[in-house]
């Protein structure tokens, strides 16, 4: 089949959408959103209380999102297709799920592997349900977080502050009620955004409201680590995405701007950086909370504690005694200690070296809508793995915004499908088109 048949039948496919596709969508939306802020109105308190999860609530949203997954793709026969299509996420799901060999807390691992494979079930029934995958991530993303960050300003304005923000941290904590949670959901927002290329007058201004609502509501965060996640990420964006001259110039920037920041050096930059944002050197604690949890980390180095088992409830201040985290405040650090360096590898292979080759794979050609679709993904996971997982663990979490949508455009990225990445934007690419 060439790509431009292919092409043409997933345009057929998309005016036969089944409703149960249809419902898959929808719940993907749904998953997205109650990420954001566990469908918490805008109009009701901040709970403070730390006893306060909605664990149920999450847990009954999970479930059902998996077993909906499940039935869809099995009622459209491609549930074999979909398993093998993305047999590595598969693969590491079931090893999270076989940490229960060795965990130490059976019940806590059991419920938390379970809510990654549904997740993952349901984001390969959401890639597997639309005809145009990408363009309906990208879209539904930047609407979904766009609207957040708009309410989230509307509740400074309309409702008390007890609705938007908290005590200890300053800053707006918005529909998700922490800064440091609601920041990194902006910065995902904004830099998925990027791939969305309205062609109407009245699209492109739709975006740009979306876009500077997102912008303003990251900027009231005084979220720092998102803040410069996200010029990081439009940086590594228009570098992939611009045209070719540019890029130079831009490279040429960038290793003029290493060598002055070698000359000047990392102790002085790092101080200078602290002193001009008014933040602790120890980050806030972090550092000595980082010690405590590597050195539990190295009673079990090959295989963990066992997935979710290490974060029971008050283990944070059996740790530090002085406050109470419920994660170690870096991703790389809680994946360790979970499922130990054999976990920590395996994610290795999973994400940063798989998402090279599918850069080379899916890239296309620069000024493309193919291309700005890649670049965004691609911008938007490594400043996840590289610099926001260093402040917040959120890794293997479907329960956390980040891992949800990274994960989400990974799988498009690797989509082997009738809806592939190729078949998606073959009219963008008229080399392709005339291979085809």
């Amino acid at each position: 089949m060439t790509a431009t048949a292919t092409f043409a039948d997933v345009l057929v496919r998309d005016e036969r959408r089944t409703l149960l596709e249809r419902v898959v969508l929808a719940y993907s939306v749904l998953w997205l959103v109650f990420l954001i802020g566990g469908f918490r109105m805008p109009w009701e308190p901040i709970p403070l209380d730390e006893d306060v999860t909605f664990s149920l609530r999450r847990q009954l949203v999970f479930t059902f999102g998996g077993l909906l997954a499940v039935h869809a793709m099995m009622q459209s026969g491609r549930f074999q297709l979909r398993i093998g299509a993305h047999l590595a996420w598969v693969a590491f799901s079931l090893l999270l799920v076989g940490s229960l060999l060795w965990t130490t807390d059976r019940s806590l691992t059991l419920k938390r592997s379970l809510v990654h494979g549904f997740g993952i079930l349901l984001l390969l029934a959401t890639v597997d349900s639309h005809p145009r995958p990408v363009t309906f991530f990208v879209r539904t993303v930047t609407i979904a977080l766009g609207a957040c960050a708009w309410l989230s300003l509307a509740q400074q304005v309309v409702w008390s502050p007890a609705c938007w923000s908290i005590p200890w941290r300053p800053g707006l904590a918005g529909l998700s009620g922490h800064p440091n949670v609601f920041g990194p959901c902006m910065q995902v927002g904004l830099l998925i955004s990027l791939a969305v290329k309205p062609v109407l007058p009245s699209r492109r201004l739709a975006l740009l409201v979306l876009q500077a609502g997102m912008l303003a509501a990251l900027w009231k965060t005084d979220s720092m680590t998102s803040i410069t996640s996200t010029i990081a990420g439009v940086g590594v964006f228009v570098l992939l995405s611009t045209h070719s001259y540019r890029a130079g110039l831009i490279q040429l920037g960038l290793v003029f701007a290493f060598g002055i920041a070698m000359v000047i050096g990392a102790d002085e930059l790092r101080a200078a950086f602290f002193s001009s944002t008014g933040r602790d050197a120890s980050l806030s604690g972090r550092d000595q909370l980082w010690e405590r949890v590597l050195e539990e980390a190295d009673d079990a180095p090959l295989l963990g504690t066992g997935f979710g088992a290490f974060w029971y409830p008050d283990r944070g201040r059996e740790l530090v005694l002085t406050w109470n985290p419920k994660q170690a405040h870096n991703s790389w650090i809680d994946v360790l200690v979970e499922i130990g360096w054999t976990g920590l590898f395996a994610f290795l292979v999973l994400v940063p070296l798989r998402l090279l080759s599918f850069w080379q794979r899916c890239a296309g050609r620069r000024g493309t809508r193919r291309r700005d679709a890649a670049a965004a993904i691609f911008a938007s996971t490594v400043v996840l793995i590289a610099l926001a997982a260093r402040s917040e663990s959120f890794f293997l979490r479907m329960d956390k915004l980040q891992w949800f949508v990274t994960v989400w455009g990974l799988l498009l990225l690797e989509n082997r499908g009738p809806n592939e990445f190729d078949a998606e934007f073959a009219q963008d690419d008229p080399v392709r088109q005339a291979h085809a």
